[in-house]
């Protein structure tokens, strides 16, 4: 698993800063802020700043009750899924994917200046049309509405966003625009956010540090469930009837509910590796949250949803096979699109069509994703 991995958990069983950098924590664990003991939020709090993504002011208060701004909880977001601007998924990204157009308003900004900001555009964290004028207004104080959106990209369900909803179960439903309310609804689904006691959700409400931080936390909470380096991951290719193997160096992997993730560049690359001397070129589109593998055909695979594109075909008259249904929707963990490949509690009906069932090895914990050239004469 890449270094950036947070931790180990059971196989088949969890800055805000001043706009400069984030502080990593004490040995120990990092100091706590005297104004946050006995805060509603102070072990949410305290996670975070041991976690290193997060920390105080330098009078040593953390000013839970502080407003966050646009640009403070873009640069929080990023630094808690490891999306920093140096990071190496970042980086990927960037030679990937085609830029989105710039934001106007942003070109002296610190989150700019920094790099936070190339890679929320590159992420998809930050999408630019979604701002009126394209002015991204860093200084204003973050909605909750958009923290349901930026967190619900960052789980990866842009898909299950984009859903036009006629309404939710609020009293001040008609104050959700329509386009936020599937990004709402999955944000609230996620256990990310929550309505009001009185029956509300009230989307242009602002929310404080402490608030955001809880918010993140919660949102980390559910995107690193199962993280795991228990598993051996292989990708066989059949090129022209020869067949080679190749094991992945440390992939991403996690188990969610009897389902096993990899992640799709790791089998997208390792398919590369194992294909040569033939090459595949990755492409990343941030909008949609996919990645796709060109190889004479191309494979999709999409952030959200159950289905992708396989057209990696022997030359046989039977195309069905082209578009095939995964066993659950795909994840995001850290910007990485997380594919189902294997699930323990598979049905009938599924074996049918999930392709990779059979790659499983109980005993050595190996999944090996059969894949083919579009010109392999094998069935």
């Amino acid at each position: 698993m890449r270094a950036w991995s947070r931790g180990l958990l059971g196989l088949l069983a969890a800055a805000m800063v001043t706009p400069l950098a984030s502080a990593a924590p004490a040995e120990g664990g990092a100091t706590s802020p005297a104004d946050i003991q006995g805060h509603w939020a102070q072990e949410e709090i305290q996670r975070a700043m041991d976690a290193g993504w997060i920390d105080g002011y330098p009078d040593g208060t953390f000013q839970p009750e502080q407003t966050i701004t646009r640009a403070e909880f873009t640069k929080l977001l990023l630094d808690a899924i490891h999306l920093t601007p140096d990071s190496e998924i970042v980086a990927w990204m960037k030679g990937a994917s085609q830029a989105q157009a710039p934001l106007e308003d942003m070109a002296d900004h610190w989150l700019t200046e920094g790099g936070w900001m190339d890679a929320a555009l590159v992420s998809g964290m930050v999408v630019t049309q979604d701002y009126n004028y394209h002015n991204f207004r860093p200084e204003k104080p973050i909605a909750r509405y958009e923290i349901a959106l930026m967190t619900t990209r960052a789980l990866g369900q842009v898909k299950e966003g984009n859903q036009l909803l006629d309404s939710l179960d609020y009293t001040d439903d008609n104050t959700i625009l329509p386009w936020m309310k599937g990004y709402v609804n999955e944000a609230v689904k996620a256990g990310v956010l929550y309505g009001y006691p009185d029956g509300s959700f009230q989307p242009h409400a602002t929310s404080t540090r402490a608030e955001a931080v809880v918010m993140i936390q919660r949102m980390l909470d559910r995107m690193e469930e199962g993280v795991t380096d228990d598993v051996t991951v292989q990708v066989s290719c059949d090129n022209w009837g020869n067949e080679r193997t190749v094991t992945l160096d440390d992939p991403t992997v996690q188990v969610v509910d009897g389902t096993l993730y990899v992640s799709a560049r790791d089998a997208l690359e390792g398919w590369d590796a194992a294909a040569e001397p033939y090459q595949c070129t990755l492409s990343w589109d941030p909008i949609t949250q996919r990645i796709d593998g060109t190889f004479g055909g191309v494979t999709s695979f999409q952030a959200g949803s159950r289905s992708c594109t396989y057209d990696m075909l022997p030359a046989v008259e039977d195309l069905s096979t082209s578009k095939m249904q995964l066993v659950a929707p795909a994840r995001m963990l850290y910007g990485e699109v997380m594919i189902p490949v294997y699930s323990k509690d598979i049905n009938p009906q599924e074996k049918i069509l999930f392709n990779w069932l059979g790659g499983w090895d109980e005993e050595t914990k190996t999944m090996t994703l059969p894949m083919k050239t579009p010109w392999s004469t094998a069935p």
